[in-house]
């Protein structure tokens, strides 16, 4: 009877979310006029269309921080949104409007579930392109992916920079870092730069203090976490969109990798200069030197 009962139960719960999705979906293809979801404002000129922007695409990134869907791999993530010009207007437990930094068009999610439909997540994709005026250039070219990546053409200015982050996180002293999701050479390539404390600097994360509380920071893709006493999982902890861990948002390897052949040339340097002044090699450039003045006097 239990049984019987259950199956009851979840197929009326089934059948019961289908009939919301089915509404959605009614709503959604009904025309623009009548459409609660989708509101025109008055064109602005204030911002100007930029796709080229990497400054522009993070402030809108930025207005997303509370909103549900981050992966690069769903078109109504906010990286995906931000990219096509939209940013997060306001959000509410069962749903979230965004607005257009351009032509100030404005469309409503409803977002009750835990997870949108297939179906679902396809209309509101459809209406994220859609719904800007039909002048707006963001209709027709949103943001590359390759716009987040990191250049690291100043190579003084990456390593002060990596050097920054790698004091903060040696602060936090209940920080522990975990690699998983690098391979296992890579891991010990890192920890051999860095050091099993030190790595998440390495893969772009920095320390904000809020209330007492240690946060890491990850100022490339906006991600925050809390520092706990379980390990801080340095590379799943960014969003997946990251160039720190993502090789096609960054063009060609991740950015991480990219610093880390840069700090190993340093190392190399550092070593070389080293051994330019030890014992060994301060002894014989003693001996040159003595031979030379030798030679000087019996001149003289």
């Amino acid at each position: 009877m239990s049984t019987a009962a259950e199956e009851q139960s979840e197929k009326a719960a089934s059948e019961s979310r289908k009939r919301r999705i089915d509404e959605l979906l009614n709503v959604l293809d009904s025309p623009k006029a009548h459409d609660p979801t989708v509101v025109h404002k008055k064109r602005s000129s204030s911002v100007a269309y930029n796709p080229r922007s990497r400054e522009q695409l993070l402030s809108r990134l930025a207005t997303f921080k509370l909103y549900r869907y981050h992966s690069l791999a769903s078109p109504i993530s906010a990286i995906n949104l931000s990219r096509s010009g939209w940013t997060l207007d306001r959000r509410q437990v069962d749903q979230c409007s965004i607005v257009c930094v351009c032509c100030k068009a404005m469309l409503t999610f409803l977002l009750g579930q835990a997870k949108v439909s297939a179906a679902l997540e396809k209309r509101y994709a459809e209406l994220s392109v859609s719904t800007h005026r039909s002048d707006c250039p963001w209709q027709s070219k949103s943001c590359s992916i390759r716009l987040l990546a990191l250049k690291f053409d100043n190579i003084k200015k990456a390593i002060e920079q990596y050097e920054e982050r790698q004091n903060l996180v040696s602060k936090v002293s209940n920080m522990v870092c975990s690699l998983q999701g690098l391979s296992q050479a890579d891991q010990e390539g890192v920890e051999s730069l860095t050091g099993p404390s030190d790595c998440a600097a390495l893969l772009g994360w920095s320390i904000e203090r809020q209330n007492a509380v240690s946060m890491a920071r990850c100022q490339d893709c906006l991600r925050r976490v809390l520092i706990r006493e379980e390990p801080f999982k340095c590379v799943q902890e960014h969003y997946d969109f990251c160039p720190w861990i993502n090789a096609s948002a960054q063009g060609g390897e991740p950015a991480w990798a990219k610093l880390a052949h840069i700090l190993r040339d340093q190392q190399s340097i550092n070593d070389e200069a080293q051994r330019s002044i030890e014992p060994e090699a301060l002894g014989e450039r003693l001996q040159k030197l003595k031979e030379q003045l030798n030679l000087k006097m019996r001149v003289l």
